[in-house]
C-alpha cells in the first residue's frame, strides 16, 4: 500500500499542488487522468487511481519510480555543495552538472506521470508547444 509520505512525493514528483487535510480535496482534486489512448480511459483522481494499484503496478511504481527520484532529487540538492569550486586540484567541475541532473530528474518525473496515467502538472510545465495568444 502506498503510504501517505509517498503519495505526497507522487504529487510533487507529477508536478502538482498538495491538497492539504480537506477531507473533501480528493473529489474536487483537479488531478484526473485525461481520456483516449495515451491517458487511459478511466477519469480517476490521481488518489482513487494510487488506492487501485495491483502489487505488480505499485511494486513498479515504488522501485522504477519512487526510489529513483529520490536518489535524482538527492543528487539535484547536493551538486550545490562544488557550486562554489570551478578546480580542486586535477578535479575540474562539469558546468553543466545541474542542468543535466535537472533534465533527468524531470524525464524521470514525467515517466512517473506517464507510468500512472497522469499528464505532467503545472509545475513541470508543458510538454509540448504551448501556444499564447496576445
Amino acid at each position: 500500500m502506498i503510504d501517505e509520505t509517498q503519495r505526497a512525493d507522487i504529487r510533487r514528483w507529477g508536478g502538482y499542488a498538495v491538497v492539504g487535510n480537506d477531507a473533501l480535496a480528493v473529489f474536487s482534486d483537479p488531478v484526473y487522468s485525461h481520456t483516449g489512448p495515451a491517458y487511459g480511459l478511466n477519469s480517476l483522481t490521481l488518489a482513487q487511481k494510487l488506492d487501485n494499484l495491483t502489487d505488480a503496478e505499485e511494486l513498479t511504481l515504488v522501485t522504477r519510480y519512487l526510489t529513483p527520484l529520490a536518489d535524482l532529487e538527492a543528487g539535484l540538492l547536493g551538486s550545490a555543495d562544488n557550486m562554489d569550486t570551478q578546480a580542486a586540484g586535477p578535479w575540474i567541475a562539469n558546468p553543466r552538472e545541474l542542468a543535466e541532473r535537472t533534465r533527468l530528474y524531470n524525464r524521470w518525473r514525467r515517466d512517473m506521470c506517464a507510468f500512472l496515467g497522469f499528464p505532467p502538472g503545472p509545475a513541470l510545465g508543458a510538454s509540448g508547444i504551448t501556444l499564447v495568444r496576445c
